[in-house]
């Protein structure tokens, strides 16, 4: 038996967002509302819990937006900034709940954290001033898979501008971001896929980044169904959709999609 859940893209913009600051072309100035994008995150929806993917500087403005009261679990593919730079956000919930974050993320990223944000790590006084509370869990090598909070999560790795990124399947969903070269291994995780969501910074793949062409060829690789872009710069105008094959589309920030997991990868905690 297999359980409906869903996806919320909270930012589907690059590293600079939409409009970029000081940009003239037509995307940044436009006045339709889908070419306003904020960096890149996304919600996950499980039965009642809710998993978010990355927290990067939009954060609080998009889970205000989104009105995400409660979340269950943070996944972090990496540690650049548009990614991490709202981990200071998610002291919110703890002001809330009075528990600790969990934050599911790989070694080498863990390790990132604790160079650049030390007090993180620190004891607090809960009864001064307080910082993000979070709860570690360390992915215990590069491919695998986990429970984390009651859902099988598949995880997989690869590079991307020198640093290990984590990619991260759910159900027949996948979410994998910053991604411009992969092994074999990675595409063996995702066979059988049906609803992708992957990066494709410019039009045109970069160093560290998919063009169209990339990703239409990655997504015929594991073969999904439907495979949505996300990451966007604003070489991407909202209605360059229409210029697609079928079975792509460009996402925007509050866009929905839907994916089916199996029950028996829900515990209940």
């Amino acid at each position: 038996m297999d359980t409906q859940a869903q996806f919320t893209f909270m930012g589907t913009g690059g590293s600079m967002g939409i409009p970029v600051i000081g940009c003239h072309c037509t995307t940044c100035n436009s006045s339709n509302p889908l070419n306003k994008r904020t960096r890149p995150s996304g919600l996950i929806q499980i039965a009642d819990k809710n998993f978010v993917i990355d927290v990067g500087p939009d954060f609080r403005m998009q889970a205000l937006r989104l009105g995400i009261e409660k979340i269950d679990g943070v996944l972090i593919s990496h540690a650049h900034s548009d990614h991490i730079a709202g981990l200071d956000d998610l002291r919110a919930y703890y002001f809330l709940y009075k528990s600790k974050t969990p934050c599911l993320l790989s070694e080498l990223t863990f390790e990132e954290l604790k160079q650049r944000y030390p007090y993180l790590f620190q004891p607090t006084d809960t009864k001064k001033s307080v910082t993000a509370q979070l709860d570690f869990c360390v992915l215990p090598q590069e491919f695998g898979s986990i429970f984390f909070q009651g859902i099988q999560w598949v995880f997989f790795s690869y590079l991307h501008a020198g640093i290990q990124v984590t990619g991260f399947r759910v159900g027949n969903f996948a979410y994998v971001s910053d991604i411009r070269y992969y092994s074999k291994q990675v595409v063996d995780r995702l066979i059988g896929v049906e609803t992708l969501t992957i990066s494709v910074h410019k039009k045109e793949a970069t160093a560290v980044h998919f063009g169209i062409e990339e990703a239409r060829e990655f997504s015929a690789l594991i073969g999904a169904k439907k495979t949505y872009f996300t990451h966007l710069s604003h070489d991407f105008e909202h209605s360059m959709n229409a210029q697609l094959p079928s079975g792509f589309e460009l996402a925007y920030d509050g866009m929905v999609v839907f994916f089916t997991i199996s029950k028996k990868d829900i515990h209940d905690n």
